[in-house]
């Protein structure tokens, strides 16, 4: 099992990518097949596919332009809804490597590309960042009590939750979750010890305990980089600062 390794597109058969060449599929049966599950800073299991943009309208050498909408399966009693959780964007970090990131500000999408629509986070007091791709789904929730960027800067500081789930290459269905929450100020020295809590989704025993053994390995460096690479975010690519303190 990888699960973390290179750039792939998110399980092709869960709808999460632009592909042109999957083979057009009806209604029901999309429905029935394109949903992918992942657990969500709540500790509950979630749902959600992805709906390209027409073919005509998708060009990949401009990142003005979303890549398409995700969508999150949201049940009332016996009825499923589609909700549309937001507009998803083409980014590359600082290693040349590439996600598909959705920046939810209240109801708006904002482009991860363009810095004047992540300057209006500087003053925010909650935003949500989720990130698809190199087998996983993460989903970050700052909450600040006032403004971000003036916030980080005081012992108050800003309220990380996260979820972050990583899947397996060949079975998407089969995944281990990590959920936290953390204080980032600077004010304070960025903790290396960072608790969490491991979910492990799988129907087969024997890869349950394959995942139990990976969180035993790897899950502590896993939940503290996360924190370091979205501490990051929010003080370089939001606040300005460029190196932690």
């Amino acid at each position: 099992m990888e699960f973390v390794k290179g750039i792939i597109c998110l399980a092709l058969s869960a709808g999460l990518v632009a592909c042109s060449s999957m083979k057009p599929q009806g209604k029901a049966q999309r429905a029935e097949e394109s949903w992918l599950k992942y657990r969500d800073i709540e500790g509950v299991e979630r749902e959600a596919t992805f709906v390209p943009r027409a073919a005509s309208e998708l060009q990949t050498d401009d990142s003005a332009l979303p890549l398409g909408t995700v969508l999150q399966k949201v049940s009332e009693g016996k009825v499923i809804h589609r909700h549309r959780l937001g507009e998803l964007y083409n980014k590359t970090d600082t290693h040349e490597q590439q996600f598909m990131i959705l920046v939810k500000y209240g109801e708006k999408s904002l482009n991860p590309n363009r810095a004047e629509e992540m300057a209006e986070l500087m003053k925010a007091d909650a935003f949500d960042f989720y990130q698809f791709g190199n087998y996983r789904i993460l989903h970050a929730r700052f909450q600040a009590p006032r403004a971000m960027c003036k916030d980080i800067r005081t012992r108050a500081g800003v309220k990380l939750e996260m979820a972050v789930n990583y899947y397996q290459e060949q079975d998407p269905a089969q995944y281990y979750s990590i959920l936290l929450k953390h204080h980032i100020s600077l004010k304070k020295p960025l903790s290396y010890n960072v608790r969490y809590r491991p979910y492990f989704s799988a129907s087969e025993q024997v890869t349950a305990l394959g995942l139990q053994d990976l969180d035993n390995l790897y899950g502590q460096d896993l939940a503290t980089m996360e924190v370091v690479d979205k501490s990051l975010l929010l003080l370089g690519d939001i606040c300005g600062r460029r190196v932690l303190p």
